[in-house]
């Protein structure tokens, strides 16, 4: 066991050491892999289902509704196939390196589609969030994250101005420069977001000469409002009082609401389970989930598993060890 985690109260420890019984290194390659490619594949089957209802559903009705299906499913597929691939676990093998590289087969095309770096964003930034969650060396947009009705308005910009994700996180990491040295990255930002142009041009071109006029523009608000569904997450998950936490694996909530399972797909609202032991499998969260329920002190579960969902999102939750300060 790692000293970072050997001096963790010996309920996290106890924690960590169960979510190692669904570790990604003991599932049957065959079984998981073919778990996540049906997955990925039913994704993009709803995302080609509901531009095909473009021809088929008046565009005042298919517009809003599909713009915001568009949007889950948008973030289902980036969380399934690049947030698992960036932990090396979207595609799993005995031969690490063959797990690398389909992991990165299939998370370069989805990640470049969305304007995002493979090996910068996730295999190296965010896995930099999971061991510094909201310090100095985490993206600096986790700490400035946007609540009660300054967060209402900047959904309503996410959703009406595009691209506004990226301009909003480059102000902020201009505001607050990481203290360490810029990593260099595989491929320059701007040769992702000329090959995220293009990749978007076409689908938006064919998809509109095909089908209809109406699908192109759900497409575009479909990815707006994925950026809007992610800040929401984004709050739900370290917003508030989460990132004054001493304990690093406190910094994260999940959140259980109503529908969850339908607005944040494969799990993402499993977010505490997450940050625990990032190698367990997003199918087998909920398991995990169970499992705690036994071992996380009763005190402690109503902040890092969250019902109060208003009180998250308007910045009123407090911390979970407030008690200890």
């Amino acid at each position: 066991m790692n000293t970072a985690v050997a001096k963790n109260p010996d309920w996290i420890r106890e924690a960590i050491i169960i979510g190692n019984r669904f570790h990604y290194k003991k599932k049957n390659p065959l079984v998981h892999n073919t778990i996540n490619l049906l997955t990925f594949t039913m994704l993009l089957a709803a995302i080609v289902g509901v531009f095909l209802l473009g021809g088929i559903v008046p565009p005042l009705v298919y517009i809003p509704i599909a713009a915001v299906v568009l949007g889950v499913l948008f973030l289902g597929i980036i969380t399934l196939v690049d947030h698992e691939g960036g932990h090396n676990m979207f595609i799993v093998s005995r031969n690490s390196n063959t797990a690398r590289f389909w992991n990165r087969f299939f998370g370069w095309p989805i990640a470049i589609s969305f304007a995002m770096n493979f090996n910068t964003s996730w295999e190296k930034e965010h896995l930099e969030h999971h061991v510094h969650p909201l310090e100095d060396s985490d993206d600096p947009y986790y700490r400035e994250l946007p609540l009660g009705m300054n967060l209402v308005k900047e959904l309503v910009k996410m959703i009406l101005i595009p691209a506004y994700l990226l301009i909003i996180e480059h102000k902020v990491q201009q505001q607050h420069p990481n203290p360490q040295p810029p990593q260099k990255e595989s491929i320059p930002k701007i040769y992702c977001f000329i090959v995220t142009g293009l990749v978007w041009l076409i689908i938006l071109t064919v998809t509109g000469l095909t089908i209809g006029w109406a699908v192109p523009v759900a497409a575009f608000f479909g990815i707006q409002m994925m950026s809007a569904i992610e800040l929401i997450k984004l709050v739900l998950e370290h917003g508030g009082s989460v990132k004054l936490e001493d304990n690093r694996f406190l910094r994260a909530r999940t959140s259980l609401f109503p529908l969850r399972r339908l607005l944040l797909p494969v799990n993402l609202s499993l977010h505490f389970e997450h940050h625990l032991n990032f190698c367990v499998p997003w199918y087998d969260l909920p398991r995990y989930h169970r499992a705690l329920l036994d071992v996380v002190p009763r005190d402690i579960q109503p902040y890092v598993f969250n019902h109060d969902i208003w009180s998250q999102l308007s910045g009123r939750k407090g911390k979970a060890a407030a008690q200890f300060d």
